[in-house]
């Protein structure tokens, strides 16, 4: 990654967070937003020190791919949560299917530590794309919320 395409991603991650912040504080719920160098997290206070997120980051493939990823993550162990991830991630997309259902690009597996992900294209509009996504994620919160919940329960 050259150092201009570097300050290009810094200087979006920088710009995603002023803008989305407000957005997601008018909800009402206490989002963290965590804008880095090479990554950006969205999260809301309650989520396990942010071990529970929403994220994105760049890697020379990224660049190659011109896209950048949006994830969600569960990275929170058992011992500390005691929520089984399998569980929790099942539990999650079966309910959120329904909501994400004509959310095209996502790519779903329960299994894992990213239960979805999704690449949004380098484009003119690339903040809006990222900004809108991050705010269509923050809709699944309370799905999130749900699924932790009758997970740890299980």
């Amino acid at each position: 990654m050259s150092e201009e395409q570097f300050e290009n991603i810094r200087q979006l991650f920088a710009d995603l967070a002023r803008e989305l912040k407000p957005a997601l504080d008018a909800t009402g719920a206490d989002w963290r937003v965590e804008p880095a160098a090479k990554s950006f997290r969205v999260y809301l206070a309650h989520w396990f020190d942010g071990q529970v997120h929403f994220e994105s980051w760049v890697t020379n493939a990224d660049i190659e791919r011109q896209s950048l990823p949006v994830a969600f993550h569960f990275e929170a162990p058992k011992e500390k949560t005691g929520i089984k991830r399998t569980a929790f991630s099942e539990r999650l997309l079966e309910t959120a299917a329904p909501m994400m259902d004509g959310w095209e690009g996502y790519r779903l597996s329960p299994k894992s530590d990213q239960p979805f992900i999704r690449k949004v294209a380098f484009s003119d509009h690339l903040l809006a794309d990222m900004k809108a996504e991050y705010c269509r994620l923050a809709k699944l919160a309370p799905l999130i919320d749900q699924a932790m919940m009758e997970a740890k329960t299980k």
